[in-house]
This record gives structure tokens, C-alpha cells and sequence, in this order.
């Protein structure tokens, strides 16, 4: 073993005594869609995952050192030890990069740019009794600037890793860390407006960036002092710097006596647009401000600070209750589906819920219904989107769904989305969803075919499990980007339906959060065999289908369990069968009499005809024996 291999591998055992779960990255700086993202190996299954995914795997610390030296080595911001957030600042312009070391020191990596030294990330470990989210700032014409990652990994060693500070990450909560970045991102956004030297206009301006700050924001002044001389010194302003930075204080005493005479965002922004004393006017001869989004991210909101007077709840006599007209649930197809609804799809693999999702999807577009259930209104556009089945299956299928029904859809009303579509366009393929850039690539797509059809679509996400690779379903952090935006797309006028599988307990799998806001849970399970009453020539579904929640009709005849069964997209919904009946249906299908029934079965004659009879009113047999006056 060569010495600096020797030392690549006491820097892995390094890392991962501060609990670090590491894994080689791959480097490919010309293709973004593959760079820094991890290796993958295959499961049991023969599905390709990323390591941490895949039970009793782990890297050798040979093949990690070898990452060092000839791909990357990067950190999973989750594991069973610790937990990590990266503040990844991405700044084209170089600005925020200079505030950077600034932040708490922890482990620090940077690159070079024109010959100087720029730090670009801050790697933290998370407390154990915190939670983070992830967040970004993208600016109107500069792009991403800055972000927090901490649900994927963060490549800290390499080619290309310039470390700057090669310590332990600093145990900190997120939120005191990422207000500085926060406060450090508006700073760099207001440089470039920032008067020019010799124009008489820096003190009225840092005053007015002083008394903005102590009115709207709550950045402690020691932060605020801080992060402010680096702003002074990145502008050029320092031979006043000790004055101006002072005003940083006296402006907060100022909020503390006299409030209403401070100045606030819109002066500020109105005076650094307006820097030769000459007022400026925009298209609707106004006076022009220029747009600090930045600032949105560290502002509080004035309002919300004051304190208000209880007021008592709304309430009314009963009287005036019951006469006032209050909106009644809306039915898109009645009762199966209502408009601004969560709906989850669950059941073991092979069930199918695609089958049935796609079924649901066609109606709707079609705005014929479902079974024996009328659409409500007409037609409704849908947004299917399918991660794991190859698209040619799909096409298959709704070919099958569409010729079976004769249903006539309107162009832009059946939407669909498949691996391979996204593979053809990015060797990635979808976005996971439970990341932000995953989440906002489907509500883009939702947004289009609005534009196209005047209409929000009901949109299905087929399945999580595939859709969100590495989703820790038991974390109720995990889902709660996935349920806050399914909320989101509701309020915006959508229905959603999302698909999941069956733990061993036959619920839902992972954690109960997912639950709480959603209105209606399906979910179908495989008959046994004895339940099964027909054997197919090719694909069928034969599911038994139950609720466990459904807001609407909870433990009413809508809500009773049944079968569905479909043949060649001819679909049923019939009762659960008991073992005799399913044992009479296939007895009555090879043509047998009552007497060969009885005598094959055991099953006295008289318990026959009753079954036969029960099964034709049920409409599961299209005929019955006559009963020759048995009975």
C-alpha cells in the first residue's frame, strides 16, 4: 500500500468517526445530470440503489479511499449515526461567497475562482432533537444563489474538492445558521445597487439599510455588525466604517422608542434604484424601486408582531346555522370522486392499482364515469404520472381502456408521464418527489395543462415507492414536503391520487403523517385462493377493495367491502364470496347440475338453489337453475 493511499484511508476512518456514512460519487463535470451523484450497486431484487438503500451493504474503506483519489467521496445527509445539512452557496457573481466564512466554522470546502479562493460549502451535523428542511433561493435573473441540502448527499472530498477547513462539522440548529445565510444572500443582492463613491448618497443609504433592518427584521445586532462591515468593505465604503456601522445600533434604539418614524424596505428600495438624485419611472410612470426577494426570506411580518385583541369565535343561533347556505361537497365522479381531494391508492404489488388508477383516469377525461357511477360536470383533465412500468405497457393498456369503452377523449384532457419519457430527455429520469425540484417539475406540468384546458387536472402519482427512490417511509419529515405540496396542488383546485403499498400488517407503509390530511384511503388486497372466482386467459384484477378512511361516506353502503374484479377492461364490483359460494360459481361454470353440485361438494341441494339465487340477484351468474320446486 503506497503512502498516500495509506493516508486516503486513515482520512476515511477519520470521517467516519464523526459518524459520517460515506459513499464514492461519480465525477463527470460535463454531464450535471450524473456528477455528484452516488454510485449505485443493485439490490437482492436487481434494482440499481443508492448504497445506504440496500440492506447489509457497505463501502469497503479501500474503495472509499479510491473515491478520494481518482472520483468523489461524498456524505449521505442521513444516517443511523448522524445527520448533516449543507449550505451550498452557488453564487455566479461571487458576492455571497465572500460572506461565507463568516458562518459558524465547521468542516468548510471552496474552489478557486480567477486565481482567489472562494468558500462555496458549509457542512453542519444536525442535533438530535432538530429537524430541517431543505430551501433555496433563486434569483429573477442570477438564477440559484444559495441553498440547504440535507435530504440526499454532499460530495466533501475528491477531485475538484478544495477543503478550506478540514475539522468535524459543527453540531448546530439549522435555523441559527441559515437565518445568517439568509442575512448574508440580501446583503450580496443590494451590493450592485449600492451608491457609487464621491456621489454624496452612502450615509443616506446605509442609514436607510440600518433603519430597514432594525424595523423589519429580528437579525441580532452583534450578527447584523458583523455581516454588515463585510458589506462595507465588499462595497468600498470603509472610510466611514466605524460611523456607519454605529447607525446599526442607534436605529435599534430608535425602533425601541419611536417605531413609526423608521424607514422600511420600500424607501430603501426605492432610494438605492434612484442613485444620481434623478427620480426614475417605471412603465406606469411611478417611481421606480428595485425588487429585493431576498429580503422576503429574513423580514417578519409587522402585522403578526402587534398584539392583537382577542375577538370571540365565530358563531350563529341555530336558527340562522341552518338556513345559511354553506358549500356542499362538489363530485367529480359521484361518490367515488370529489374535487379538491387527497386519495391514496394502496395495496400489495400486482393488485391493480395501476389498472384500476388508469380506469379511474380514463373516466374522468371522458366524462363518462365509472362502474355504475356518473361523472359530475363533463369531462376533467388528468395527469398520470407512472414510474415504473415501461411506457409501451402503459400505451397497451390505455389502448386496451379506451377501444373496451369507446370513449372519445378531447386532445389535452389524458395527460401521461412515464420513465422512459424522462429518460429520453435526462438520463436521470423523474426528479425524486420528495425533493423540491421533483415536486415543482409536476406542478409545472399541472400550470401547462391548465393554460391548455381551462381547468386544474386531477393528477395521479403512480407510485411512491418508485417516485421517491430513497424516501425514509417512516420519517415523518421525509413525507412532509410530498403531503404539504398534495395540499397545496388541493387548494389550487386539483384532486390527487397517490399509489403506495401494503406493509405486513395490511396498512398503509410507513409513517401514520401521511394520514393526516388525506380524505380517502383505497385499498385492495389479493383474494385468497378459495375467494378467487375466476381464472383469467391473460391480465385480470380480481382485488378485494375496502376503505379504511373516507371523510365523506365513512360506514355508509358506499364504504362496504367488495370485489373488483376485470377481465379484458370489462370491470365488476361484487360482493366478497364465501368459500361455498366461489366453490358453487365454478361448479355452475363447468355446467353441472344441482344433484352433481350436492354430490361433488357436499353441499345439500337446497343450500345451492339459495346461493344460486343470491348470486344472480347479486349479478355475479347471468342465469340460475330452476329450482324445481325445492326449497
Amino acid at each position: 500500500m503506497s503512502q498516500r493511499f495509506e493516508k486516503m484511508i486513515n482520512t476515511i476512518k477519520k470521517y467516519q468517526s464523526w459518524g459520517m456514512k460515506l459513499t464514492p460519487a461519480q465525477y463527470n463535470p460535463n454531464n450535471k445530470e450524473k456528477d455528484k451523484k452516488p454510485i449505485a450497486i443493485k439490490n437482492k431484487e436487481g434494482q440499481w440503489k443508492w448504497s445506504i438503500n440496500v440492506d447489509g451493504f457497505e463501502w469497503s474503506k479501500e474503495q472509499l479511499a479510491d473515491a478520494i483519489l481518482n472520483k468523489r467521496l461524498a456524505v449521505y445527509h442521513k444516517s443511523p449515526d448522524a445527520r448533516f445539512f449543507d449550505l451550498d452557496c452557488d453564487d455566479k457573481t461571487g458576492r455571497l461567497n465572500s460572506y461565507m466564512h463568516l458562518l459558524p466554522d465547521t468542516f468548510t470546502i471552496g474552489k478557486q475562482i480567477n486565481g482567489i479562493t472562494k468558500i462555496t460549502h458549509k457542512l453542519y451535523k444536525l442535533p438530535e432533537n432538530k429537524t430541517v428542511k431543505n430551501w433555496h433561493y433563486d434569483h429573477n435573473s442570477e438564477g440559484r444563489k444559495a441553498e440547504l441540502l440535507s435530504s440526499g448527499v454532499s460530495v466533501i472530498d475528491g477531485l475538484d474538492r478544495l477543503i478550506i477547513n478540514n475539522i468535524e462539522p459543527k453540531i448546530i440548529g439549522p435555523q441559527e445558521v441559515l437565518e445568517q445565510f439568509k442575512f448574508a444572500n440580501f446583503l450580496a443582492e443590494i451590493e450592485p445597487h449600492y451608491p457609487e463613491k464621491n456621489k454624496g448618497r452612502r450615509d443616506e443609504a446605509f442609514l436607510r439599510i440600518a433603519s430597514t433592518l432594525a424595523k423589519q427584521t429580528k437579525v441580532p445586532l452583534e450578527v447584523k455588525e458583523k455581516f454588515c462591515e463585510q458589506f462595507l468593505i465588499n462595497v468600498g465604503d470603509t472610510e466611514e466604517l466605524k460611523n456607519r456601522i454605529y447607525k446599526l445600533a442607534s436605529q435599534e434604539k430608535v425602533f425601541r422608542e419611536k417605531p413609526d418614524i423608521l424607514m422600511g424596505i420600500d424607501a430603501l428600495s426605492l432610494f438605492l434604484a434612484n442613485n444620481e438624485n434623478q427620480k426614475k419611472l417605471d412603465s406606469n410612470n411611478k417611481p421606480l424601486r428595485i425588487f429585493l426577494d431576498s429580503f422576503n426570506e429574513i423580514k417578519i411580518d409587522l402585522e403578526a408582531e402587534e398584539p392583537k385583541k382577542i375577538k370571540a369565535i365565530a358563531f350563529s343561533n341555530h336558527e340562522d346555522f341552518l338556513v345559511h347556505k354553506f358549500p356542499k361537497p362538489e363530485y367529480l365522479i359521484e361518490p367515488y370522486v370529489s374535487k379538491n381531494t387527497i386519495v391514496e391508492i394502496v395495496g400489495e404489488s400486482g393488485v391493480g392499482k395501476t389498472m384500476w388508477g388508469l380506469e379511474i383516469a380514463g373516466g374522468l377525461a371522458a366524462g363518462n364515469g365509472l362502474l355504475d357511477m356518473p361523472s359530475c360536470g363533463g369531462p376533467v383533465p388528468v395527469l398520470y404520472v407512472e414510474g415504473e412500468l415501461p411506457a409501451a405497457s402503459i400505451q397497451d393498456r390505455i389502448h386496451g381502456m379506451l377501444k373496451k369503452h369507446d370513449r372519445k377523449i378531447k386532445l389535452d384532457y389524458f395527460n401521461i408521464a412515464t420513465l422512459q419519457q424522462q429518460l429520453a430527455i435526462s438520463n436521470g429520469g423523474f426528479q425524486p418527489i420528495q425533493t423540491e425540484a421533483g415536486l415543482e417539475s409536476i406542478e409545472r406540468a399541472l400550470f401547462e395543462i391548465k393554460n391548455k384546458t381551462g381547468q386544474m387536472p386531477v393528477v395521479f402519482i403512480d407510485n411512491i415507492s418508485c417516485l421517491a427512490p430513497g424516501l425514509q417511509e417512516n420519517d415523518a419529515h421525509e413525507w412532509s414536503p410530498i403531503i404539504n405540496k398534495f395540499v397545496k396542488w388541493k387548494n389550487m383546485g386539483s384532486t390527487i391520487f397517490y399509489f403506495h403499498h401494503l406493509n405486513k400488517s395490511k396498512t398503509s407503509s410507513g409513517s401514520t403523517m401521511q394520514h393526516r390530511t388525506i380524505d380517502m384511503v383505497i385499498r385492495m388486497c389479493k383474494p385468497d385462493h378459495k375467494q378467487k372466482v375466476k381464472t383469467f386467459e391473460e391480465r385480470g384484477v380480481q382485488a378485494i377493495v375496502d376503505f379504511p378512511k373516507w371523510r365523506l361516506h365513512d360506514n355508509s353502503r358506499h364504504a362496504q367491502q367488495h370485489m373488483l374484479v376485470c377481465d379484458d377492461w370489462n370491470w365488476q364490483k361484487l360482493p366478497v364470496l364465501k368459500a361455498d359460494e366461489v366453490e358453487i360459481i365454478k361448479m355452475f361454470e363447468k355446467g353441472l347440475s344441482v344433484k352433481e353440485m350436492s354430490e361433488e361438494s357436499e353441499i345439500n341441494e337446497k343450500t345451492i338453489y339459495k346461493k344460486l339465487k343470491k348470486l344472480k340477484d347479486e349479478g355475479i351468474i347471468s342465469s340460475a337453475i330452476d329450482k324445481n320446486n325445492i326449497v
